[in-house]
């Protein structure tokens, strides 16, 4: 096996988990759920959502 060929797929490696990762973030991102009311549930308090959120850094802006 030569190096050359192991160099192109350790590269082809790290590029499909950047492009994975991006895809993945984006996505999360674009859908319209909210990961506190899926934890909490529809009944949840406003304070208790807004607790949970603070606490899982959800009010945070998106490059922290």
């Amino acid at each position: 096996m030569s190096l050359q060929y192991f160099l192109k797929r350790i590269a082809l490696i790290f590029y499909t988990l950047l492009v994975v990762s991006i895809l993945v973030f984006a996505l999360t991102q674009i859908l319209p759920s909210d990961a506190a009311v899926m934890m909490l549930g529809q009944n949840a308090t406003y304070e208790a959502l807004a607790a949970l959120r603070v606490r899982m850094g959800l009010n945070d802006p998106i490059w922290l």
